[in-house]
């Protein structure tokens, strides 16, 4: 769902961080993939009917036109500091950034009226992430529950060491019973000046999941993991949940 629905291209930020990533997902067999992310604010008088509709029209014609694309719109739940906006939009190429740039001119050609009506729904901005897998054994998630975490790297720290100070605890936490996935995901495109190094993002099957892996995070002590793995390295701030809902999937 693009503003205009036109790839807005900005400035490439981070472009070491992002080659060090790369290479310390890879070393663990991770596949980073392109992530386009939507914030979008509903158009007076509109809403989700009125975008669910033209929702279900996208996800036949994405399954005809875009092999291995997967999309989800977020409803906001806790949030905070995440700026103002109605829904959001993730949309993922599992095939990577060739698959990804094929599904764009395809969409740009021609996206069968759907473009026009999106906009007359809703009104967005768009930016790209680089996604790496920590740990994503299943796959991408069908409806449950995203949240977001901005991260911070410690002065002297470099993304190679925060890949794997991440992996080590999400590992910790699957130990010890978690059930959460989780990525990294570092912005490449439509950023602009940012506050933040890279995003930490975590999905549930279900708000029951998040409970049992808060529940793990406090009384089970895994945030003493997170000190002793994270500490000196990055800081995150307080995660937003979303409520997600899959538009259309693409498994492997």
């Amino acid at each position: 769902m693009y503003k205009q629905w036109k790839v807005v291209v900005a400035t490439m930020v981070g472009v070491p961080m992002l080659w060090s990533m790369s290479a310390q997902a890879q070393e663990e067999g991770a596949n980073v993939v392109p992530v386009e992310l939507f914030a979008c604010t509903y158009r007076e008088g509109k809403g989700w009917d009125d975008l669910s509709k033209i929702n279900e029209r996208f996800a036949k014609w994405s399954k005809k036109h875009d092999d291995g694309y997967s999309a989800w719109t977020i409803s906001p739940n806790f949030r905070a500091n995440d700026g103002e906006f109605d829904i959001g939009w993730i949309g993922s190429w599992d095939k990577g950034g060739a698959a990804m740039g094929k599904g764009l001119d395809r969409w740009m050609k021609d996206s069968d009226g759907l473009a026009g009506a999106y906009n007359e729904v809703i009104d967005c901005s768009h930016s790209l992430v680089s996604s790496a897998p920590l740990n994503a054994a299943e796959g991408p998630p069908d409806n449950g529950v995203v949240m977001f975490s901005s991260c911070t790297l410690e002065e002297g720290r470099n993304a190679r060491e925060s890949y794997a100070a991440h992996k080590a605890f999400s590992d910790a936490m699957r130990e010890m019973g978690g059930k959460g996935q989780s990525w990294l995901m570092y912005p490449a495109l439509g950023f602009g000046e940012m506050d933040f190094d890279y995003y930490h993002v975590t999905t549930f099957k279900s708000y029951e999941e998040l409970g049992e892996g808060w529940n793990l995070y406090t009384n089970g002590k895994g945030y003493e993991k997170w000190g002793q793995m994270l500490g000196g390295v990055a800081s995150c701030d307080s995660p937003r949940a979303y409520t997600a809902r899959l538009v259309v999937g693409n498994k492997r």
